[in-house]
């Protein structure tokens, strides 16, 4: 049985990360079975200055879905600590959640760089997790580029590859790391579904929900700039996690001049357990995305029973035809909102058909997901 040790700056139970925690931890369950796991990460949520009730820091603790975890707390998180943890453990595969983390990336990576003994022994691979798409790079664009001059020499050793989630990842990767050797392997899925929840749909009213980080790339703006245009009566719900102070005030603004047909309400962040309920309180999902390597959300409007309307930068494409929502090209305004109008026209018949089939997408692609047999490639 191979071992891996996970390097993720926010894992279960934690959720203001977003994505890229639920993909992780969608891959941890997925591989506990076959392989020994281990996973290091923070004892606190995204933007959490308290640690998790209820766990003991720095220690190793095992976890009810067979892998086991060491929730560090911030005296531990330093390059000794997590070259010792390297060294106790002495995996096969070391898999790192993250481009531009100082502790859970440049310093394993760094053990890497000054120890024969993990060089020789450790194959490293790297999840970039959208963070080397233009959209990502071009925020903070100028630390973004400080850190690949600095840390360059650290992904130079032959035992150090990558994991890209579609081609287009594949794609950003080879643009800064060339001749690297690149796995590709879509996301694993959220692994359950619920039941079908119908919910009471009148002509010319809609209930949309925004649920994602508060951050330019998610493009809430767009979404509130869209609604200005819209005539029917529209309820927009936004949850998730305010990640940029800044651009969330710039939000509130725009809420304030929204007209009197579109109402908006927001109410934070929602943990895990909640997410498929609050989509379910909605008749759609709605996510003008700048660029998505998966879309985890998205996928949990389709369980939910939901359809969406997204942006052309996310691997769902073709939803139209589907009969699943919509997704439109970004410059395309006039069609987000015309879609939007569509979605308000659905009467109970039409609407019901387009949840039915948003529910059975979602089910089609659980039976049909074949991507852990590509991560079992991966850690070999």
């Amino acid at each position: 049985m191979k071992k891996i040790l996970v390097f993720v700056d926010w894992f279960h139970p934690g959720f203001k990360g977003g994505g890229p925690i639920q993909s992780c931890y969608n891959l941890v369950l997925a591989l506990s079975g076959s392989h020994d796991i281990s996973v290091v990460t923070r004892d606190s949520d995204m933007g959490e200055a308290d640690a998790y009730p209820y766990i003991k820091p720095d220690i190793w603790t095992e976890h009810p879905n067979g892998f086991r975890i060491n929730y560090l707390s911030k005296a531990h998180m330093n390059f000794n600590n997590i070259r010792r943890l390297i060294l106790e453990t002495l995996p096969d595969h070391i898999y790192i959640n993250s481009m531009f983390s100082k502790f859970f990336t440049i310093w394993p990576l760094l053990a890497n760089k000054f120890d024969r003994e993990i060089q020789h022994k450790v194959q490293f691979t790297i999840a970039p997790r959208g963070m080397l798409l233009d959209s990502a790079l071009d925020k903070k664009s100028a630390k973004k580029k400080l850190f690949f001059l600095l840390a360059s020499s650290l992904y130079r050793h032959s035992n150090i590859r990558f994991h890209a989630t579609n081609e287009k990842e594949a794609s950003s990767v080879k643009k800064k790391f060339p001749g690297r050797v690149i796995f590709v392997a879509a996301n694993l899925p959220e692994g359950s579904q619920e039941p079908f929840e119908d919910i009471e749909k009148q002509p010319h009213s809609l209930k949309l929900i925004y649920l994602a980080r508060i951050d330019p790339i998610k493009n809430l703006l767009l979404l509130l700039e869209i609604l200005k245009g819209c005539r029917s009566s529209i309820q927009l719900t936004i949850a998730g996690p305010v990640d940029d102070q800044d651009y969330w005030r710039v939000c509130c603004e725009a809420i304030k001049g929204l007209p009197s047909n579109v109402q908006a309400e927001y109410i934070g962040p929602v943990a895990k357990s909640g997410i498929i309920h609050q989509m379910q309180k909605a008749h759609m999902y709605v996510l003008p995305s700048r660029g998505e390597n998966f879309g985890h959300s998205i996928f949990e409007a389709f369980l939910s029973g939901r359809p969406v309307l997204i942006s052309d930068q996310t691997p769902w494409r073709d939803l139209k035809n589907k009969n699943v929502g919509f997704d439109i090209p970004l410059v395309e305004i006039d069609a987000f909102r015309n879609a939007i109008e569509i979605a308000a026209s659905w009467d109970q018949v039409n609407y019901d058909r387009v949840a039915g089939e948003s529910w059975q997408f979602a089910k089609a692609y659980l039976a049909n997901d074949q991507s852990k047999l590509k991560y079992e490639e991966i850690f070999r």
